[in-house]
């Protein structure tokens, strides 16, 4: 089992997989229901709100595997995302599949991981977990944002940072988490822009920014200083401040 759960955690810490275990081991004596899941994802964000990471990947961990084995033993078979209410398509000949909230909860325990992942620094073992995350929950504001913050600042892959950003606001227009980042993203585009010589191009980039959050400062910096370089001292001061 312990061996197991290194693997399956991507965490080479043996106390981590004991703990894990010992969590198991207590969750079979119980009957795993919705309810109980649910306290379970309570208790795992709660640990992750107060950076206890390592405690709230294991408690993910649990959590996720007991899920997988609840399929397996009602199915047959493993866990697979489906967005139309159901966890698995099954062929006619195997049980039904899994509720959707039970698959509801797959979905928050693996992105739930995927952010502690990202705040301890593991972030190729955080991308794993956010992408089957997401493919069970593509509608997650808070998965969407976290991975295109990995990418965007740790990955380097600015692109698909923004097209995560983009979809986290189509949900959410109100989320201030993606209106910042793509703000951050915008405001060094219209950097580079304007570093390239395209400077009308760059200060569209800065109202870009400033139209998606109003109080992006560097985007009203940069902002006043096209306006001061233009012989408008007035306007550039206003934005500075």
């Amino acid at each position: 089992r312990v061996d197991f759960l290194r693997g399956y955690t991507g965490c080479n810490c043996l106390g981590a997989c004991v703990r894990i275990s010992g969590m198991l081991l207590e969750l079979e004596r119980k009957t795993l229901d919705e309810k109980s899941i649910a306290q379970l994802i309570t208790k795992a964000k709660a640990l992750a709100a107060v950076d206890k990471h390592e405690e709230a990947v294991a408690a993910f961990d649990t959590i996720s595997l007991s899920i997988l084995t609840l399929n397996s033993t009602a199915t047959g078979g493993t866990a697979r995302g489906r967005r139309d209410g159901a966890c698995a398509s099954s062929p006619p000949s195997t049980p039904p599949p899994l509720p959707a909230n039970i698959c509801q909860h797959a979905a928050d325990a693996l992105i739930g991981k995927g952010i502690s992942l990202g705040r301890l620094g593991r972030v190729q073992a955080a991308k794993a977990a956010l992408e089957e995350g997401l493919d069970l929950d593509e509608s997650s504001v808070a998965g969407l944002c976290y991975f295109a913050t990995l990418h965007t600042t740790q990955c380097e892959a600015i692109t698909k940072g923004q097209e995560l950003y983009r979809k986290a606001l189509s949900l959410d227009p109100a989320c201030v988490e993606a209106q910042k980042g793509l703000a951050a993203i915008l405001t060094d585009e219209g950097t580079r822009l304007k570093q390239a010589g395209q400077v009308d191009a760059g200060l569209a980039k800065y109202e870009e920014a400033v139209a998606l959050h109003p109080d992006y400062a560097p985007a009203h910096y940069n902002i006043g200083i096209v306006l001061a370089d233009r012989g408008r001292p007035e306007e550039a001061m206003a934005r500075y401040r």
